[in-house]
């Protein structure tokens, strides 16, 4: 399992620096194009739907999920402390991101107000980090492997449906929630190698 973790963590990592490459180099304009064209429809459903999940993925609420993390932290083998970790670590490595390559913010079709720089995608990274991290750790202690399968099936939608709700919403570009995609399964999967590698019994 090891093993796998660390060839995942590798070809993570070069498709992160490719796709990093792509959007800023603007070569991904028209995937940017095409996928809000895929999702944007003129409905009122549709908004509401996509601002509560929007919301549920904010970062009031994993801080709040972090805080809590933190707070059980006797939990068995260490979990709450990895979740929090990942939470931390990936809302730490975005914003820097974001100082860094300064992307604005797509300035058409934007349907609720926001600030600062778009790329990469907070909400796509720290949540894609997070469910990933969680589900990593379900996977090692939970027997069922039909539970594990729908709790994977289950977070890739929920996670899929936040970025779906930053492009939406006019406040992110395709790119933006792809890239913060990648990179909050990169940093999953590192935070949880380096974990078993620390401690491979707990």
């Amino acid at each position: 399992m090891i093993k796998k973790i660390k060839k995942i963590i590798l070809v993570l990592l070069i498709l992160s620096a490719l796709a990093t490459y792509l959007t800023i180099s603007g070569g991904m304009a028209r995937f940017d194009a095409f996928i809000y064209a895929l999702i944007y429809r003129d409905s009122h459903a549709l908004f509401n739907f996509y601002y509560v999940l929007t919301y549920l993925g904010s970062e009031y609420s994993l801080t709040i999920i972090a805080i809590l993390a933190l707070a059980l932290h006797k939990a068995k083998g260490g979990i709450s402390k990895t979740i929090a970790a990942t939470i931390i670590i990936s809302a730490a490595i975005n914003n820097l991101i974001k100082i860094i390559v300064m992307r604005p913010r797509p300035d058409i079709h934007r349907l609720i107000k926001i600030t600062g720089y778009s790329f990469p995608s907070g909400h796509s990274m720290n949540n894609m980090a997070f469910v990933t991290a969680a589900l990593l750790l379900f996977t090692k202690y939970c027997k069922d492997k039909t539970i594990v399968f729908y709790a994977w099936v289950l977070g890739a939608l929920y996670v899929f449906g936040i970025g779906a709700s930053r492009v939406y919403l006019g406040v992110h570009y395709a790119s933006d929630v792809l890239c913060g995609f990648l990179l909050g399964l990169l940093i999953a999967f590192t935070i949880y190698y380096i974990r078993e590698k620390l401690q491979p019994k707990i």
